[in-house]
């Protein structure tokens, strides 16, 4: 009995097709005694979506909204003044196993810089583009997310980091509508 060959009659075989339709060959094949396990299209759309969002989000890729840097501006404020009683480092404040936090700190840092370029009575998303010089998207790279992080660590041993983070972080939260009672955009 073990030596018998399945019969083609009990193998279901599915094939791989391009989008016009066209068989490109064979995906898998079952020999032997099966279960198929169906859900629903929806169902199955739906896993597939939360798959490909689970993904994406671990890119690393953010949208860069008021909100967003709202919320991490409230993170950084409450450990600072811990930071400034010197009771916790500049790695504690910016938490550098993640980039959350310095890269909007260098966001509002830019703002700060750039702050006779933004135009109050223009949307802060034009404001984002006129200042990081970009259209749609602004990429920084592990190497000037690390210079930037060299350049902070060298500042707090000056002494001028805290005063560029709060000058910055006033200056969001007043020209910026970055408080968070302020209303969204």
């Amino acid at each position: 009995m073990h030596n018998e060959i399945p019969s083609m009659l009990h193998c279901p075989i599915a094939y791989f097709y391009h989008a016009d339709g066209s068989r490109n060959g064979t995906m898998f094949g079952v020999y032997g005694d099966f279960h198929v396990n169906a859900a629903p299209p929806n169902a199955g759309v739906s896993e597939l979506y939360l798959e490909i969002k689970s993904r994406l989000s671990k890119l690393g890729e953010r949208d860069l909204s008021r909100e967003y840097l709202q919320n991490c501006i409230a993170k950084i404020s409450k450990k600072l003044p811990s930071y400034q009683e010197h009771k916790i480092s500049i790695a504690d404040l910016l938490d550098f196993e993640h980039e959350d936090r310095i890269i909007p700190v260098y966001i509002i840092e830019q703002i700060y810089t750039h702050r006779d370029e933004y135009i109050p009575s223009e949307d802060f998303y034009r404001n984002m583009q006129r200042i990081l010089q970009t259209d749609d998207c602004f990429v920084l790279t592990k190497e000037t997310t690390k210079e930037i992080l060299e350049r902070y660590i060298n500042m707090d041993r000056e002494g001028s980091f805290i005063t560029l983070l709060n000058k910055a972080i006033q200056f969001f939260e007043i020209t910026c509508g970055g408080g968070l009672d302020s209303q969204s955009e």
